[in-house]
């Protein structure tokens, strides 16, 4: 492997030699495999050993850590996510003609991510981009998240929300979030207009892990002046029934 020039090509570089290589490799074997001095090695080693990514072994060796071993896993049930997701999403688009979004609640940054996005034939422009952390306080794909968080959960969300992505108003008070998640969890969606996107509305129905931990949700975007009342039973009856047959492939 050729050198890189900066730190986090380095890190990278040593991360690799543990996917390629072998399961406990020595201090002069990632050397070689990364074509690096072992100085730089032993003390790239030891940083990512006090992160957890990598652990010591007997006789000096070294293995993958267990955050490194957990953040992989995490990222294999993502992919999964998405790939089971994806037949359901293109039926809401195929019989919608709506924009459908795939959102994973994000708990550690209190936030929801895009993960994946399908179109119409004409799609919506949607100023948000995938692997965007977006506050779940915003938004009908944050609050069909927040709906489904303990109280605790909810309070520091909102606590640590920023202004509203466009126009830059203050979050809602408490008493005004915690009615509109009541709301959100009798009805069974969430609907936002001019929120996240200005002339969008989004219809956000949320997705389930065993023992009906949140997971995400499934969205659609609609351009604001084609929606109506008969638009949103529509969506929510469609988007709602697609859900809660993912929900259920995902659990099994």
């Amino acid at each position: 492997m050729r050198e890189s020039n900066s730190v986090v090509g380095r890190v990278v570089t040593v991360l690799r030699a543990f996917s390629e290589g072998g399961a406990v490799l020595s201090l002069k074997e990632i050397a070689g495999r990364c074509d690096l001095p072992a100085s730089s090695v032993h003390r790239l080693l030891g940083q990512l050993a006090a992160l957890g990514m990598v652990a010591r072994a007997p006789q000096r060796r070294y293995r993958v850590g267990t955050e490194l071993f957990l953040l992989g896993a995490q990222l294999g049930n993502k992919l999964r996510v998405i790939e089971t997701a994806l037949p359901f999403m293109r039926e809401v688009v195929e019989r919608s003609e709506q924009t459908c979004l795939l959102y994973l609640h994000m708990p550690a940054r209190r936030s929801r991510i895009m993960v994946a996005r399908l179109d119409p034939a004409h799609p919506l422009p949607i100023r948000t981009g995938l692997l965007e952390h977006n506050s779940l306080v915003w938004g009908a794909p944050g609050r069909a998240i927040l709906a489904h968080l303990g109280r605790a959960e909810v309070e520091a969300s909102l606590a640590s929300a920023p202004p509203s992505p466009l126009g830059g108003r203050p979050p809602p008070g408490r008493h005004l979030l915690l009615r509109s998640l009541a709301e959100i969890r009798a009805r069974g969606y969430a609907v936002s207009s001019g929120e996240m996107e200005r002339d969008a509305v989004a219809l956000a129905v949320p997705l389930f892990a065993p023992e009906q931990q949140v997971l995400g949700d499934l969205a659609i975007a609609e351009r604001r002046p084609r929606w109506n009342a008969l638009r949103e039973r529509c969506a929510a009856s469609l988007l709602g029934a697609r859900a809660a047959e993912l929900s259920r492939a995902l659990n099994s």
